[in-house]
């Protein structure tokens, strides 16, 4: 698996040494830039994580812009800050920006990596976060690793009888779970085939290729292969498609999938059709 490319913005020389002397998850390639550096590079990266302490962000439109252009480009954005009240008029606001990402500098650089890569994950939907008896009832109680929650019924399979549940046991990865039973029975179930939000198995097909709304690294991989064939650099693309290269870099790295409509403007950018650029 590729790492996670973190951009962290900051110019205060204190951050940057303390990311620098912890020892990063292999998971995480850390690049650090300030604002006037960083900007239009914001969608290269997975993820953007400003420190609003910076001088730079004293204007707090400065940190809104900053925020507002890397949500567009479809970049994940965490916020790093000494004070909360450094926040206080626009509180709401940010917490939805930033899904929730926003961290005292004092949480620690492991915790807020750990939150970044687990946002990140494309995969959160199919997981268990937690599985458990409804205490008030026979139903079972299942969170999901994005966040979502379901009410399960019982019988949860044909061969469930109603029994008594004795021991919920989950994967290593926590895709499925074991369920026990006092009859000496077990039941497994898959998060995927329970999950409302997760992604079904793509038909075949382009427009359900692109419909299945998960990163691609083949379709980058092929892309930048047939561009590098025909000698074009991603500005060229960029101005043959009238796609901005940052989007073009992002499809390239695997972390967008593009739509019907901008798949076939790159491929008409690079001359092939859609489906010779989805082709092994």
């Amino acid at each position: 698996m590729k790492p996670q490319r973190l951009l962290l913005v900051t110019n205060r020389r204190q951050v940057e040494l303390a990311w620098h002397s912890f020892h990063l998850s292999q998971n995480i390639e850390l690049h650090i830039g300030d604002l006037s550096r960083a900007h239009d590079t914001f969608g290269e990266f997975d993820a953007v994580l400003l420190d609003v302490d910076s001088p730079f962000f004293d204007d707090s439109d400065e940190l809104l812009a900053a925020v507002g252009k890397a949500r567009a480009l479809g970049v994940l954005v965490a916020i790093l800050l000494e004070n909360p009240e450094r926040l206080r008029a626009d509180t709401d606001l940010y917490v939805e920006l930033c899904e929730g990402l926003i961290f005292l500098h004092t949480a620690g650089i492991d915790v807020i990596c750990a939150s970044v890569l687990r946002r990140l994950d494309p995969l959160r939907s199919l997981r268990f976060e937690y599985l458990t008896v409804d205490p008030a009832g026979d139903q079972l109680v299942a969170i999901f690793g994005n966040g979502q929650t379901r009410l399960l019924e019982r019988p949860l399979t044909p061969s469930d009888d109603g029994s008594p549940v004795t021991d919920i046991e989950l994967t290593e990865d926590a895709t499925c779970a074991l369920i026990s039973l006092n009859n000496r029975r077990q039941i497994q179930l898959r998060a995927q085939d329970l999950n409302l939000s997760a992604k079904s198995a793509p038909a075949a097909g382009l427009a359900a290729h692109v419909a299945h709304g998960e990163p691609d690294e083949h379709l980058g991989v092929r892309f930048r292969q047939l561009r590098l064939e025909r000698g074009l650099t991603q500005a060229e693309v960029s101005k043959r498609s009238g796609i901005h290269r940052p989007n073009i870099a992002r499809v390239e790295r695997g972390r967008h999938v593009p739509s019907l409509e901008t798949l076939r403007r790159l491929a008409d950018a690079i001359g092939v059709t859609p489906s010779e650029l989805l082709s092994s």
